[in-house]
């Protein structure tokens, strides 16, 4: 008996060392070449596997996959229609090994690759459309001149400078992107950070599980939006909405309309000269500005301190009251609006327990009305 069990796992090494041998004999690299012409498209589904595609400046499409199994050849489709290439992959089975699939072709091309699982990238400068998709992997772009659609149900996009329109979404993953020049941008991660270097034309931006971060953005309407992260913004153009559950709001410079809105941390928005609106619920506001003519601006603190301090050229007139909570005649004297500029008007109204001042600073201008609850105001005259 122990003969014979000795005999069967002889066997049993015999046969497994045959398969693996024989599966290493039949993988091969498959590879096909198409002649095309520029401004055609590129068109790519596999239902699993990693996708390179590499821009030239040749009138040609060569396709290789990489240490395929000869049973999975007959599965790849490569063809042309007209100047359009296509190449598919699809295990008879509806599943198999991931391929390792290059593609190089035109610059002047457009490109709609899909991939059920792995990652993409276009490791080149594109003159046409690009749509990429792939239901859990990265996906990485160069420079392209048209529009641009990636979507990724599980990984990060990172995206080089756009000129067209550009869409990009991701389920759980970080968004870079380069300079946009064109239509608005429009990104969306539902777990992840957003940095973004230029948006010329405005730009949608929602996370709801990270930071975003823009240098510049212009256009006539943008929108920032984040569930548990805090937002900057280097240079703000034309009319922004920023809006954070958990995190500081911040602006560098900005020329337009502001509307900021923090439950839970501070606004911060520096030399501003155009309007303000900012809300937080629970965190201070700080802001330098140089009203518009004209203009109105909105400063609620509901928890936290509000800080004006005025450009040097401001005309503004300045409208702000504290609000008491509490026992008003013990409480009234411990609340102040503090100011650089003297007080057309200061007073502590007993019936509306409030404290109240204005100010009408070089003439008077652009209207600020501040207003905190139970936290001082301050405003200062900024030296430069």
């Amino acid at each position: 008996m122990k003969a014979k069990n000795i005999f069967l796992v002889l066997i049993a090494i015999l046969f497994v060392s045959s398969i693996s041998n024989g599966a290493r004999r039949e993988a091969e690299d498959f590879t096909k070449s198409l002649k095309v012409n520029k401004g055609g498209k590129l068109n790519i589904n596999i239902n699993s596997g990693t996708i390179d595609l590499t821009p030239w400046e040749k009138n040609e499409v060569y396709v290789k996959v990489k240490n395929v199994d000869s049973d999975e050849i007959k599965n790849m489709e490569v063809y042309q229609e007209g100047n359009n290439v296509f190449v598919k992959y699809s295990s008879e089975w509806g599943w198999g090994e991931e391929i390792e699939l290059s593609v190089s072709f035109p610059s002047q091309y457009s490109v709609d690759a899909k991939t059920t699982g792995g990652d993409i990238s276009v490791k080149g400068n594109v003159a046409g459309n690009i749509d990429l998709n792939t239901m859990g992997g990265d996906i990485s772009l160069k420079n392209v001149k048209g529009k641009v659609k990636i979507n990724t149900q599980g990984g990060n996009l990172n995206v080089g400078n756009i000129e067209g329109g550009l869409t990009l979404s991701t389920m759980g993953g970080d968004i870079r992107i380069g300079e946009v020049i064109g239509e608005m941008v429009k990104v969306n991660t539902m777990g992840g950070d957003i940095k973004v270097a230029k948006a010329m034309s405005g730009i949608e931006a929602v996370t709801y599980g990270g930071e975003i971060e823009i240098k510049f953005v212009g256009g006539d309407y943008s929108q920032l939006k984040t569930m548990g992260g805090s937002i900057e913004v280097g240079n703000a153009n034309g009319r922004v909405s920023m809006q954070t559950m958990g995190g500081n709001l911040v602006v560098q410079n900005g020329s337009g309309f502001i509307d900021a809105s923090s439950n839970a941390g501070d606004i911060v928005l520096h030399n501003i000269t155009g309007s303000v609106n900012a809300k937080a619920t629970s965190g201070n506001i700080i802001v330098d500005i140089s009203p518009a003519s004209g203009s109105s601006s909105n400063l609620n603190a509901n928890i936290g301190r509000i800080e004006i301090n005025l450009l040097p050229s401001a005309k503004a007139t300045i409208e702000a009251e504290i609000r008491v909570r509490g026992n008003w005649k013990f409480m009234k004297d411990d609340y102040k609006i503090r100011s650089e500029f003297e007080a057309k008007s200061y007073s502590a109204d007993d019936k509306e327990r409030k404290i109240k001042a204005t100010y009408e600073v070089n003439g008077g201008g652009g209207k600020i009305y501040a207003s905190s609850n139970n936290e001082n105001i301050t405003i200062k005259k900024l030296s430069k």
